[in-house]
């Protein structure tokens, strides 16, 4: 599956996270992978790898939604990770969804499972998240910050497991319409370690 090819283990000290490479050097992560244990966040406290190859990366840059450092809205769990663009996979393409079935991966918290957790359901969406009442489509440990995608190789959202459950289920992540994560980039409030 070519999305596989794209995600890979975003470790910091002993918390574990996903992410997926939407270009040559940056990774698409949710907020809280980012931030996890509430300390502010530093480009050298990061292992990324990819589950399978093991190529590692080293990240040169942090940015992380200025909503979720600042006020910890759930829709703007959304993070951004810089690394030395060296030997990369395929970037995944970034689209707007409406709803319908989508598939979630992520890289478990296990560090002996390299192919990952997937599910594929039908899911709600509105202008802040994608909801499922389907219980496989819940983000498991270490999945938070995989993509939700379409198909096989566009992603059209995050897996963060974070909010409030609302009429059409559970919240399963936030969506990536395109042109978010380039704004991300170029807002200075968003930088969180130097580049």
């Amino acid at each position: 599956m070519a999305y596989r090819d794209s995600v890979v283990r975003i470790r910091r000290f002993t918390q574990v996270g996903s992410g997926t490479f939407i270009a040559p050097d940056i990774i698409l992560t949710a907020g809280h992978v980012l931030e996890a244990g509430g300390r502010e966040p530093k480009c050298a406290e990061f292992n990324v790898a990819h589950p399978i190859t093991h190529k590692t990366w080293r990240v040169t840059g942090i940015r992380v939604h200025p909503s979720w450092r600042v006020g910890s809205d759930p829709s703007a769990d959304v993070g951004l990770l810089r690394v030395a663009a060296i030997d990369v996979p395929g970037p995944l393409q970034v689209t707007a969804f409406g709803g319908g079935i989508l598939t979630r991966y992520g890289i478990p918290a296990d560090p002996h499972d390299s192919l990952g957790s997937s599910a594929s359901g039908i899911v709600h969406a509105d202008a802040s998240f994608y909801y499922s009442d389907d219980p496989d489509m819940q983000i498991p440990l270490g999945a938070s910050g995989g993509p939700l995608l379409s198909d096989a190789s566009t992603l059209v959202g995050i897996g963060t497991g974070q909010g409030l459950a609302g009429p059409n289920g559970f919240p399963i992540g936030v969506p990536t319409p395109p042109g978010s994560w380039e704004a991300l980039l170029t807002n200075p409030n968003a930088l969180v370690d130097g580049e």
